[in-house]
């Protein structure tokens, strides 16, 4: 199952409509995108505050009106003042917007993955510090060349790898160790319509590094050849750039 079909039936999924064959298919993907992962947690989360708040709530015409021009003319800036002014309110607006305005993305599938992959800390694939090892596991896995970050010039070193994928593609997670410290590293194959995110800063005049704060880490990204990086760490951005300007890549 790929993420437009998970998208297509999150909701049915959500409300329980699917047999168990079903429910076990498109669990089998969650396991592997950390991204629809995210997704169905917060619709999951979504539905159960909009009708604790909603359950008692009478919606203005005003509002209704507002809202109902906005979403004619697809382009949500801002919310009325009435939203402001009572939480079930605010809720009813962010249930329009996120059921209504699919297109709005808050935040970069690779970003949102490498965080993710980051923090849930799940365990490896494959263990090893050796980076043939953990290359060869990936190649009847993954459709593209793997070239793995080696950072010779520090004392950072490689601890293993697991499978994960991003918007219907199979990615590599990394980990890195240094004396405790862990980073976490998505290699995803970069496609004709990748763009740094939207709050992403470029980082370095003559290299496409790029750096966005998200869930409170630095992550660094970058494309190299025919893969897109994403670098998880505490480290600051100077830091993160001469880990990265200096690594060198397996062929």
């Amino acid at each position: 199952m790929k993420c437009q079909e998970v998208e297509r039936y999150l909701q049915s999924y959500i409300d329980g409509e699917f047999d168990p064959e079903e429910v076990t298919e498109i669990e089998q993907h969650f396991k592997f995108c950390p991204v629809c992962q995210k997704r169905v947690a917060f619709q999951g989360w979504f539905k159960d505050q909009f009708r604790n708040r909603m359950e008692h709530a009478v919606v203005p015409i005003r509002f209704q009106r507002e809202m109902t021009g906005m979403l004619k003319r697809e382009r949500i800036r801002s919310m009325p003042a009435a939203v402001k002014l009572s939480p079930a309110f605010a809720v009813l607006a962010v249930f329009l917007v996120v059921y209504f305005s699919p297109h709005i993305q808050v935040s970069s599938p690779i970003v949102e993955a490498s965080v993710d992959s980051h923090t849930q800390n799940l365990p490896y694939d494959v263990q090893s510090a050796d980076v043939r090892q953990v290359k060869n596991f990936f190649k009847p896995r993954i459709d593209y060349a793997l070239r793995i970050p080696q950072f010779h010039k520090t004392d950072i070193m490689l601890g293993g790898a697991r499978l994960t994928s991003i918007r219907n593609h199979s990615a590599a997670t990394l980990t890195y160790w240094k004396k405790g410290h862990r980073y976490s590293l998505v290699a995803a194959p970069l496609t004709e319509d990748f763009e740094p995110p939207e709050n992403a800063r470029r980082i370095h005049p003559d290299q496409d590094y790029y750096l966005v704060r998200h869930n409170g880490y630095n992550v660094l990204i970058w494309p190299m050849g025919k893969i897109v990086y994403s670098l998880v760490s505490n480290d600051d951005e100077s830091a993160l750039l001469d880990l990265v300007a200096n690594a060198d890549y397996e062929q």
